[in-house]
C-alpha cells in the first residue's frame, strides 16, 4: 500500500471516529446534582413567626452561595414539630433535595409576660405573652388564677402549651376602685 493511501485511510478512520462521538455542551458537562452535595439544616425554637434556619450545602470542600448555586424554599416552618427545607440546585447544579429540621418548644419562662390593668370588680387582667416582638397566640398557653400567697395580691400561672412549654408565675396588684 502507498503511503497516500495509507493516509486516506488513517484520514476515514479518524472520520468515523469523530462522527460516532457524542458532543457533550460544556454546560451540561459542568453540571452535578445538587442531591451529591452534604447538607446541613440547623434545628431552632418556635418564635412565633416563620423559622428559616442556617441552612449549609458544600460540595466536597466548596461552600455553595444560596441564590447563586441553589435556592431555598421552606413549609411547615412555624409551629413546634417538624420543619421542612427544599433546595434546588441552581446555575452548575440540577435536582432538588428536601431536608427536615426540628422547631422545639419555647419555654414560656424565656417568653415577656405582661398582665392589664386589674380592678376589684375585674380580677383576671388581659394577658400578652411575647418572645422578642412576636405577640404569642392565646392557643399557646392557659392562665390559672389564684389568691396569692400575700393574700391581697393575687397570682396567675401561665401553663405552655402547644408551641409552648413549663410555667410562669405572676403576682399583680388589683387597684381599688
Amino acid at each position: 500500500m502507498s503511503k497516500i493511501a495509507k493516509r486516506v485511510a488513517a484520514l476515514l478512520c479518524v472520520v468515523v471516529l469523530l462522527s460516532t462521538m457524542m458532543v457533550v455542551p460544556a454546560s451540561a458537562a459542568s453540571q452535578r446534582s445538587i442531591g451529591y452535595c452534604k447538607i446541613t439544616v440547623d434545628n431552632d425554637v418556635y418564635t412565633g413567626v416563620a423559622l428559616k434556619p442556617n441552612t449549609v450545602v458544600k460540595d466536597g470542600s466548596k461552600t455553595l452561595k444560596c441564590g447563586k448555586n441553589y435556592t431555598l424554599v421552606y413549609s411547615n416552618n412555624v409551629n413546634a414539630g417538624t420543619g421542612r427545607v427544599t433546595i434546588k440546585g441552581k446555575g452548575n447544579y440540577t435536582g432538588t433535595v428536601t431536608r427536615y429540621f426540628t422547631i422545639a418548644k419555647r419555654d414560656i419562662s424565656q417568653c415577656t409576660i405582661k398582665l392589664g390593668r386589674a380592678n376589684w370588680w375585674n380580677s383576671q387582667p388581659a394577658i400578652t405573652v411575647k418572645y422578642g416582638n412576636n405577640t404569642i397566640s392565646e392557643a399557646n398557653y392557659v392562665p390559672v388564677w389564684y389568691i396569692g400567697r400575700y393574700f391581697s395580691f393575687p397570682e396567675v400561672r401561665i401553663y405552655g402549651k402547644n408551641n409552648l412549654k413549663g410555667y410562669a408565675d405572676i403576682t399583680y396588684f388589683a387597684w381599688p376602685i
